[in-house]
């Protein structure tokens, strides 16, 4: 039987619970076993001081992926990655250099079908999260548009239902991305140069032109 059932969720038939990656949903209780981080209460908010709280108690118009950030219910797919390779294993000094990291990740559909115009999420091994909505032509060709929380803006267009690049900008540099799916299942690239990395590689080309003009001066 599919354990992939309610919102896409993945049910635990030994314990009767949904598991959301950061915590355990009851469909019984209608409610997490387990609090929240107590940087999530909001007492603005109705529910706002309810940690156990599911989907800010309105699940037809909300859905909560990882147990700990609900969206409004639409998101059409939802894609785990994890890291099986990188140049630099310290992903601190990965982000402020350089590096080349290769991902294995599954994609999970929500809504069936990617239609003309789709929402995604995104989640990996070191807890990051993206989230996007692109554009849609028979999986043929697509655009998208996606955030990774507090990191980075990417630009994706899809060449063909197996192909995929991308380009994002932000706090941790530039980055180009390809990936590679069939079935699913995705084989991603990333390739990141870090703000130090960008200063690093400015002066080097600085020192190069002044040499190479020093150079020209000294022989002519």
């Amino acid at each position: 039987m599919n354990p992939y059932r309610y919102r896409g969720y993945y049910y635990d038939t030994e314990t009767n619970l949904y598991y959301l990656i950061n915590r355990y949903y009851s469909p019984e209780l209608c409610r997490f076993i387990s609090a929240d981080d107590v940087t999530y209460l909001d007492p603005e908010r109705i529910n706002g001081l309810n940690l156990y709280a599911y989907c800010f108690n309105d699940p037809i118009s909300y859905v909560d992926i990882v147990g700990r950030m609900p969206f409004v219910g639409y998101i059409s797919s939802v894609k785990q990655k994890e890291a099986i390779f990188s140049f630099i294993s310290d992903p601190l000094w990965g982000d402020m250099f350089a590096n080349i990291v290769v991902s294995v990740s599954n994609t999970r559909k929500i809504t069936g079908e990617k239609g003309f115009l789709y929402t995604f999420y995104e989640i990996d091994d070191k807890g990051e999260e993206t989230a996007g909505i692109g554009i849609n032509f028979w999986d043929w060709f697509g655009v998208d548009l996606s955030v990774t929380v507090g990191k980075r803006i990417s630009l994706g267009i899809q060449i063909s239902p197996y192909f995929h690049i991308g380009i994002g900008i932000g706090v941790d540099g530039i980055s180009l991305s390809m990936t590679f799916s069939y079935e699913g299942c995705s084989l991603e690239i990333d390739a990141n140069l870090g703000l130090l990395g960008i200063i690093t590689v400015v002066v080097f080309a600085i020192l190069f032109v002044l040499t190479g003009g020093l150079i020209a001066v000294a022989f002519a």
